[in-house]
């Protein structure tokens, strides 16, 4: 039994032009070619080769074609597919979000090729605060625990890549208590004062 193991990772140039080619080859080729091997875009197979015979995805049937001699893997008639669709989605605390004890993650969502991902709030750019609102990694998720009133307002998702640009908002409504009440009045025997910091 053979057990698979990575040859390495190849980057191409991001600054292909759409509808022109790109060959990816490897830096450290073995000194003799692999049996089998697989081409992978994320976890999609692009081809695998297995001893002679080489087997291309449908989706990239007319568009990409394998050296099983160098691994080299050539993809023609680049795409770009425009970014569409966006939401926003929201999950936690169920409703009303209540100031220092609610929780809530905002989710943003959206189809095509999406190069770059920016959240805003009100207008500006959110700023991530350490252990209370995170940003994650991939600026998909903004995670807030526990809400504060100044969360309250309206965030909005910015989605884009270099033929599109498509944005979503979503408002978030914090609930607080009243701050600083006082209450003033007369009791039986005089004045009377009350007050809750």
């Amino acid at each position: 039994m053979t057990l698979p193991y990575l040859l390495g990772v190849c980057l191409g140039q991001s600054q292909k032009a759409v509808g022109g080619s790109v060959e990816f080859r490897l830096t450290n080729l073995p000194s003799t070619t692999p049996d089998t091997f697989t081409w992978l875009f994320g976890s999609m197979a692009i081809c695998t080769a297995i001893a002679d015979t080489v087997a291309i995805s449908p989706s990239y049937r007319d568009r990409a074609s394998v050296d099983g001699t160098t691994v080299t893997l050539e993809l023609r008639n680049l795409t770009l597919k425009r970014v569409s669709d966006p939401a926003i989605m929201i999950s936690g605390s169920p409703d009303p979000l209540v100031a220092g004890k609610s929780s809530v993650s905002v989710t943003c969502e959206a189809k095509g090729s999406i190069t770059t991902r920016k959240w805003m709030k009100n207008g500006g750019t959110l700023s991530p605060e350490p252990d209370r609102v995170i940003i994650s990694e991939d600026n998909r998720t903004v995670s807030i625990s526990p809400v504060q009133k100044e969360d309250t307002g309206e965030y909005t998702c910015q989605v884009s890549n270099p033929i599109s640009n498509v944005e979503a908002s979503a408002t978030l409504i914090v609930n607080y208590g009243p701050e600083a009440v006082i209450i003033k009045g007369e009791d039986h025997e005089g004045a009377a004062e009350f007050k809750e910091q």
